[in-house]
């Protein structure tokens, strides 16, 4: 005799296996990522458009950059409304995505630090490349956009850790 299993159940134990292998990332995943940010002025925030079922939670993407940049602003980063102000154009990019799930919304969220950059000594012009990025993905069975937006602000604290951790006060005297 075997077991029988609804087929409900292989998909939650797949989804369960997945959230389980897609944890948050932790700052300062590498040291390149971190060197990208050394001496950055400012990030000009931009946000994907946000699929109807994040909008429908309320999360809509003037709501999401200001919960980003407000994060940002409150702890020592400096936030610029146009990024080609400053050198490399530095845009901190958030892209939210999802898809219906049995019991709830599966949701993924990155956040990338898109710079220009070229090779050393290269008399090529600067190309937009993501120097520093962060994602994580979750499952919500209350379908909350609190679920979404506590995401969405620890990748922004993920990337302000490494900022600091690049640009420590006690290095710039005018602080």
């Amino acid at each position: 005799m075997g077991i029988r299993r609804s087929p409900g159940a292989a998909a939650v134990a797949v989804l369960a296996l997945t959230l389980a292998l897609a944890a948050p990332r932790a700052p300062a995943e590498t040291r390149a990522e971190i060197a990208s940010l050394v001496g950055l002025a400012g990030v000009e925030v931009a946000v994907d458009k946000v699929p109807a079922s994040i909008r429908k939670l309320g999360l809509r993407p003037d709501r999401l950059r200001t919960d980003v940049e407000e994060t940002l602003r409150s702890r020592g980063v400096p936030v610029v409304s146009e990024s080609s102000t400053l050198d490399g154009s530095p845009t901190l990019h958030l892209r939210v995505r999802a898809e219906s799930a049995e019991g709830g919304l599966l949701y993924s969220v990155a956040l990338m630090l898109f710079q220009g950059v070229s090779l050393a000594g290269s008399p090529v012009q600067l190309k937009l490349a993501v120097t520093w990025e962060a994602e994580a993905m979750g499952f919500s069975s209350r379908s909350s956009r609190f679920d979404v937006q506590n995401v969405v602000l620890g990748l922004t604290r993920s990337f302000v850790d490494d900022f600091q951790t690049a640009n420590p006060k006690d290095a710039n005297p005018e602080d």
